[in-house]
């Protein structure tokens, strides 16, 4: 092997265990490992040691192959030469291809980079054609998470071990972010944030405390009387932005999706569009520096967002003027979520909210990756003493203790900085929490460590402003236990008039009750029997509710029902234990429905192998894109097709 890319050793180990399956006569072969811990160097290496092979490249979107090639330049490396049959395509490009286009692509090595996403149904088709039609292909797949659509009916793991999945069984080497931070190859983030929608929330608990009038409710009003005065005073979105700005900071500011208004109260503050955002936050900025250089990208930019993202990758303006030493902010909506890493980011900023793990971490994993100058930084400090390393941790808005050693104040200094805009506080404690848990159990097994559990106590700043109010108000909640029981019938008057107004994004389905976003299907599979209860109540009775009924019953009847999809599957000659871990995920009436379409419009639902087409596991937009009517659609109007 020549290691022209000096791949570090959990690369090198990565490597190691991907040739072996290779020579082993293994031929699909995946990794999973953490976000910003060099899987395309694993990639690039296989290429450079297989140059013969003609390798195709697939990846979610073009930033990523726009990185491969940025990499492939900061090695010394060039495509021509070293990367001579290298190909590049998106999942969606293969769309386009008809079975013949892609049988008769002249492959021999697939690399299929953030693999989960051949979980969607038409890209999982499309790449299915590709594996199947060329037997004696190599197959190589990276990504940090196998998860598709977690949370939702169609979560689906694309790694599932014992499955029938393309990589089940097929993962030769995993290395997560604890273990990565553990062991030095990733940082660990300095982390701040605040509870920036108390208002909301006091407002809320308020309401509904007004409204519950079978107990004294003074105490609680009072304590959220005083609530309000601390809030005014209480660090806003804007201070939290203002006050972690340097003057030659490099950021990533995650805008929220969607382009809508920002309201308080009867005021309307601005909108999510990214221009908006940008303009936000320069009028801040410029009280930390007058010269700042911002970038933006988006899906729909197309060529402007390729030119801001290699300008920001290479630290130059417009005019290709050096600005290392200048404040830089990119900001982007649903890019640079997977797989892109621009050198040198100090900060991130998190405006999205969102309830999906992975995509958070993708998120945070754009700073997480090791600064491009950390070794010019870490000579630089070295020199210095405790003190002016105290001062430079002051200026940069760092709490460093005295008691800290030299090392780990350096540590400190070096690692990103996460500003959470968005609450999203949870994920970051959960990863603490597996850090020390993971720690205790290297150290009770002897397996040695970067860091111990005390310097994780002491270096994993998480500052949380306003987190003393929130406590307050989630102890009235909980305390007084009054808000599930008004949430339940406030949704039950929504549904018997038609209020339910969804609102449809990357990680879920909400909508809103009293002001409170609700995630549908958690509020759903966690309330159903309660709701249940509930309309047996003398008060719902009345004939106004009947819809109401039998909505919650039509939402009863799209869970399975294993008994009868066995029976169907059975009528129709379809082989349920081969078939089971998938079946099993889909809603009864869904598969019923999506079943007899096929038989009665004479399309082939299983494959040569008995299973299944990939067609039923199509979201219901996808379904309906493809065959012009949805399934949900189809039960609603309770056909049999």
């Amino acid at each position: 092997m020549n290691n022209k890319l000096n791949l570090y050793k959990h690369n090198l180990d990565g490597y190691k265990k991907v040739k072996d399956a290779y020579d082993n006569g293994q031929r699909v072969v995946g990794i999973v490992h953490a976000t910003g811990t060099g899987k395309s160097y694993i990639f690039l290496q296989l290429c450079l040691d297989n140059p013969n092979l003609k390798t195709l490249f697939v990846a979610p979107n073009n930033t990523i192959i726009e990185h491969i090639l940025e990499t492939i330049k900061e090695c010394g490396l060039s495509l021509e030469k070293d990367f001579p049959n290298l190909k590049f395509h998106t999942y969606h490009s293969l769309t386009n291809k008809s079975y013949d286009e892609l049988e008769n692509l002249n492959v021999d090595m697939l690399c299929l980079d953030e693999f989960h996403h051949i979980g969607a149904p038409v890209w999982g088709d499309k790449v299915n054609t590709i594996v199947n039609t060329h037997p004696n292909m190599k197959v190589f797949g990276m990504t940090a998470y196998t998860i598709r659509d977690r949370g939702t009916v169609y979560e689906r793991d694309m790694a599932l071990p014992g499955g029938n999945e393309l990589f089940s069984d097929k993962i030769v080497s995993t290395y997560d972010l604890v273990d990565a931070m553990i062991d030095g190859v990733l940082p660990i983030p300095n982390y701040k944030s605040a509870y920036l929608r108390l208002n909301e929330v006091l407002l809320e608990l308020e309401q509904q405390l007004l409204k519950d009038d079978s107990v004294d409710n003074e105490e609680y009003l009072s304590i959220i009387k005083s609530c309000k005065h601390q809030l005014d005073k209480a660090p806003k979105a804007q201070d939290l932005i203002k006050d972690n700005l340097r003057f030659n900071d490099k950021c990533i500011y995650f805008c929220p999706l969607g382009d809508g208004e920002i309201i308080d109260g009867d005021k309307i503050l601005g909108t999510n569009n990214i221009f908006d955002i940008r303009d936000r936050v320069l009028k801040l900025a410029t009280e930390v520096n007058k010269y700042i250089v911002t970038f933006e990208t988006t899906a729909d930019l197309d060529e402007y967002g390729k030119l801001c993202r290699a300008h920001f990758y290479n630290d130059t303006d417009f005019w290709n003027n050096d600005i290392s030493n200048v404040l830089r902010i990119m900001f982007a909506k649903n890019q640079y979520n997977e797989g892109v890493h621009a050198p040198g980011v100090t900060k991130v900023f998190l405006a999205r909210e969102t309830q999906s793990d992975i995509v958070y971490f993708e998120q945070i994993g754009r700073a997480l990756s090791v600064k491009g100058n950390i070794v010019e930084l870490t000579k630089e400090y070295e020199e210095k003493t405790i003190d002016e390393l105290i001062n430079i941790a002051n200026e940069q808005g760092i709490d460093i203790s005295k008691c800290e050693s030299k090392e780990q104040i350096i540590e400190r200094l070096l690692a990103p900085t996460i500003i959470d805009l968005a609450g999203n506080i949870d994920f970051i404690k959960e990863l603490k929490d597996n850090l020390l848990a993971r720690i205790k159990e290297r150290e009770e097994k002897g397996i040695p460590t970067k860091i111990t559990r005390k310097l994780v106590e002491k270096s994993f700043d998480i500052d949380v402003k306003n987190e003393d109010i929130f406590r307050i108000l989630q102890d009235i909640r909980n305390n007084r236990n009054i808000s599930l029981e008004i949430l339940i019938e406030e949704y039950i008057e929504m549904l018997a008039d038609d209020r339910i107004s969804e609102i449809k994004s990357n990680d879920s389905i909400t909508f809103e009750i009293n002001g409170q976003k609700i995630i549908r299907t958690q509020f759903w599979n966690f309330n159903s029997k309660k709701i249940k209860e509930k309309l047996k109540e003398e008060k719902y009775k009345d004939s106004r509710y009947d819809i109401v009924r039998l909505k919650i019953e039509r939402a009863s009847n799209l869970r399975n029902n294993k008994e009868d999809i066995e029976k169907l599957c059975n009528k129709y000659n379809i082989n349920y234990k081969k078939n089971k871990k998938f079946i099993d995920k889909i809603p009864y009436k869904i598969f019923e429905t999506i079943l007899m379409y096929f038989i009665d419009k004479e399309i082939s639902y299983i494959d040569n192998e008995g299973m299944l087409v990939s067609d039923f596991y199509m979201s219901n937009i996808d379904f309906e894109n493809k065959y012009g009517i949805g399934y949900i659609e189809l039960i609603n109007k309770g056909k049999r097709l």
